[in-house]
């Protein structure tokens, strides 16, 4: 573990294995699979692909401390360096690291930020997989980011300590009743894909499962109408 300066030794002792580690792993990868990203469709430039991805680790922090429902859908937009998301999520990165710079690496919330971020990099589609963008890919994170946050309780003064668990509570009683409200939304497809096309009209997936469903309910006209807008793809969205 390093103390709380940032000792050279230290750093490179902790860092050299992960670092062979990595760069196994990427000749490996690069033997195996030679492109950077293999997004069947459409193809993105490098900037795009890092740019989209920097993006889906903004939304996927979002999804981590949100207490509302997130959309199911997997349709994800074609950023740019320029995209507010983008740049955003690169400022809320260099304050966290920020943070942890100044904390010290062994302290437990610089711990806890840095489990984090590894739980949740395997949602960044660095290795191709064929779903961009999913809420549950930012649900390994959140042992790491409950930690965090209790630990960043713990050490405020009583007064703020009083203040942060009564957001805390009231965060808790918050996602209760809308996981709570949510459950019918999983009686049958229409009931679970209905409200996310509504939301989302770049959901392939959901048009396509509601065309299924109305397809073997015998309701040839709306099926036929949700896979038509199941294969109408926008060309500024990667869609699966």
């Amino acid at each position: 573990e390093f103390g709380r300066k940032l000792e050279p030794k230290k750093i490179l002792r902790f860092f050299a294995p992960n670092l062979v580690m990595t760069l196994a792993y990427l000749y490996l990868r690069t033997y195996a699979v030679p492109n950077v990203w293999k997004t069947p469709y459409p193809v993105l430039t490098l900037e795009e692909n890092i740019a989209t991805r920097i993006g889906l680790l903004g939304k996927m922090m979002l999804e981590l401390v949100n207490p509302l429902k997130p959309n199911f859908s997997d349709a994800t937009e074609i950023l740019h360096f320029g995209s507010p998301q983008v740049i955003i999520t690169i400022l809320v990165l260099l304050a966290t690291l920020f943070y942890v710079l100044k904390k010290g690496m062994a302290s437990g919330t610089s711990k806890a930020v840095i489990t984090t971020a590894i739980m949740i990099a395997p949602g960044l589609d660095i290795v191709p997989v064929p779903r961009i963008s999913s809420p549950h890919y930012a649900y390994l994170g959140l042992p790491a980011i409950a930690s965090f946050i209790i630990l960043l309780i713990t050490q405020q003064k009583k007064l703020f300590k009083k203040f942060s668990l009564i957001l805390l509570a009231a965060w808790i009683m918050l996602a209760s009743v809308v996981s709570l409200l949510s459950g019918t939304q999983f009686k049958n497809d229409e009931t679970f894909f209905s409200p996310e096309v509504k939301k989302d009209p770049n959901f392939s997936e959901g048009y396509y499962f509601l065309g299924n469903y109305y397809l073997k309910d015998g309701q040839y006209e709306k099926a036929a109408k949700n896979f038509e807008a199941a294969i109408s793809n926008q060309p500024w969205f990667l869609v699966h």
